[in-house]
């Protein structure tokens, strides 16, 4: 049940993206970007449970009225990330897709200058699917 649990998380209040570093692109799994100190323990406790590499970032609290300190839990890096999103996509539902294109991206070869055909399409769509949440045609 914790898995499926963690991809609804996922599903609602994470992300899955290539963050560009450089010339490069980075992938990343935020499993959850919270401000309930309860449910990012419990996050920590699934994902080592799972082996899974991840570090929690603290975002303290904006300078907002009534806002209150968020941490994320995050996978960078791709031996991070592959080991977290190929157990979750079987379960994801609203970013499956960007599981999906993030793992091929994974998968792929070594990219240190430029980038093939498949590969801006892949950077296109995710960062696509992150601004909209629509699946854009692959």
């Amino acid at each position: 049940m914790s898995l499926q649990w963690l991809a609804g998380l996922l599903d609602a209040d994470g992300s899955i993206g290539l963050e560009r570093v450089g010339k490069n692109y980075t992938p990343y799994v935020s499993l959850v970007s919270n401000t309930n100190p309860v449910i990012v323990e419990e996050v920590k406790r699934i994902a080592k449970e799972q082996g899974w590499n991840v570090h929690v970032l603290y975002d303290g609290a904006s300078r907002k009225r009534n806002a209150r300190p968020c941490w994320q839990v995050r996978a960078k890096g791709k031996k991070a990330s592959v080991p977290v999103l190929s157990t979750l996509v079987p379960l994801l539902v609203g970013k499956k897709a960007q599981a999906e294109l993030v793992l091929e991206w994974c998968q792929g070869p070594l990219r240190r200058t430029s980038l093939s055909d498949r590969d801006t399409a892949i950077v296109d769509n995710v960062r696509s699917l992150n601004a909209t949440g629509l699946n854009p045609t692959n």
